[in-house]
């Protein structure tokens, strides 16, 4: 019974919710304001009743702010009308303002979604799939992904409240764009000889740092992520170098990288950043599934 009257998950909504509570606390920041510049020259207020409180300060502030103007009072010197006009113009730009950033916002978050969807749908989740584009002649997957990752990062530095935007679908989240990153990321940088690699090295370290970049963000908003990948087991043999390089050679024989110098920095940099997808993924209450382990 429990389980049947339980409520959706309330971070879903903690996007519109902050950017509700925003707006709340900006007009209710206003009308106390201006209800105190009121507030001692109530006596000069007339009408079809003698304003004389606080609570008459705020109703005032508040016909004001809203350009409600019901005209039941209305100052009587010059000060106070201009003092009243002015409120009406800051209750305007407010009200405008706040429509115009729904706007900007909103779009950018379905952006969101679609770049994340469209990543998904094609199947670059999956290592294999990731592999055989790294490896496609004139393939672009490393620069889509990077471009993708930076309009991201760069529109939620521009409005940060996108970040407590969090869809229900994971597939459609910032978790599935940063979770591509990493994988085509750690797949061109260690799994493939450099010189099978149709892209530019320099798509591998720009999208390299823009991941580093995007988890610095992430880690300052949400400190509970800050660490997570400093700590655990690095040696795990299924995400061993070897198993890595096993699913290339499943792809192309010759595009294999060779060599054992790397073996530990492959294996530190997979378990980084497993264990950051899987503190986000907790964070966010999405299910997690362990990077690049079980590839074939």
């Amino acid at each position: 019974a429990s389980r049947a009257l339980r409520l959706p998950d309330a971070r879903g909504w903690s996007g519109p919710i902050a950017m509700m509570l925003n707006f709340a606390l900006w007009v209710i920041g206003m009308v106390v304001g201006y209800a105190l510049v009121y507030l001692p020259f109530l006596d000069r207020f007339g009408g079809e009743w003698q304003p004389h409180s606080f609570v008459d300060a705020l109703y005032i502030s508040g016909v004001a702010l809203t350009t409600v103007g019901f005209g039941d009072v209305v100052a009587t010197t010059g000060g106070l009308r201009l003092v009243t006009v002015a409120e009406a113009a800051s209750g305007l730009a407010a009200f405008t303002a706040a429509i115009a950033y729904l706007l900007t916002v909103y779009p950018l978050f379905i952006s969101l979604q679609g770049a994340a969807l469209r990543i998904s749908d094609r199947g670059l989740l999956e290592p294999r799939t990731v592999t055989i584009e790294l490896l496609a002649p004139g393939g672009d997957v490393l620069a889509r992904l990077h471009e993708v990752l930076v309009r991201s990062h760069g529109n939620v530095q521009s409005f940060s409240v996108l970040y407590y935007f969090n869809p229900t679908d994971r597939d459609a989240s910032i978790y599935t764009l940063m979770r591509a990153g990493f994988t085509a990321a750690l797949i061109a940088r260690y799994g493939i000889a450099d010189e099978r690699l149709p892209a530019p090295a320099s798509h591998v370290s720009a999208i390299e740092r823009t991941l580093s970049r995007i988890v610095a963000s992430y880690q300052e908003r949400s400190p509970g992520t800050r660490g997570a990948e400093s700590h655990g087991p690095v040696d795990d043999a299924d995400g061993s170098l070897a198993h890595l390089r096993a699913l290339v050679h499943d792809v192309d024989p010759h595009a294999v990288s060779t060599g054992d110098d790397r073996d530990r920095a492959y294996a530190i940099a997979r378990a980084e950043a497993d264990r950051f997808l899987a503190t986000v993924a907790q964070d966010r209450g999405y299910p997690h599934d362990p990077l690049l382990l079980d590839m074939h």
